[in-house]
């Protein structure tokens, strides 16, 4: 028997792989890609198609999990601003307001809703971390804008809360 009839089809395989690596990594960039783009032609006709029911659903999440949806706009405006560390989650921002008694950090009023402020602005390279945000109320946090912090302010550099969210 020939030497060659011995060799498996993995086995061919494996060494026209290893012969022509390039040609191979090209073929399946080049797959992906096609993939990548049927999926999203895909998923654009789904949501034009069912766009009524996909809004109301979005609706009834959004109004049963209005944390979630105020985490979600924080961080796209962080990524929108191209913060480094974008990871600062709800639970987090709970943690926050607790440990600074749900008072302004900066005035000490107790408002119904406080606001994040970064310390560091997010226009001026800031992170939306926990470790960058304090709570403030609409007005202190409207003075401030981007600039320096009204009063010397030590955010708290550790908590408890995990980056995934309690």
């Amino acid at each position: 028997m020939d030497a060659l009839q011995h060799i498996t089809k993995s086995d061919r395989q494996r060494t026209y792989r290893i012969a022509n690596l390039d040609k191979v990594r090209k073929q399946e960039a080049t797959r992906r890609r096609r993939r990548r783009v049927k999926n999203q032609e895909k998923s654009r006709t789904y949501r034009s198609t069912h766009r009524k029911t996909i809004n109301l659903y979005e609706r009834a999440y959004h109004k049963k999990h209005p944390e979630k949806k105020k985490e979600m706009h924080a961080s796209r405006r962080a990524h929108k601003f191209n913060a480094p560390v974008n990871d600062c989650t709800a639970g987090q921002w709970q943690e926050i307001k607790a440990a600074y008694g749900y008072h302004c950090v900066y005035c000490g009023t107790q408002p119904q809703r406080l606001t994040q402020d970064h310390i560091t602005p997010l226009s001026k390279g800031g992170s939306h971390t926990a470790s960058n945000i304090v709570p403030a109320c609409r007005s202190c946090n409207s003075k401030k804008y981007t600039g320096n912090v009204l009063i010397p302010v030590q955010p708290l550099l550790l908590t408890i809360a995990t980056a995934k969210g309690v």
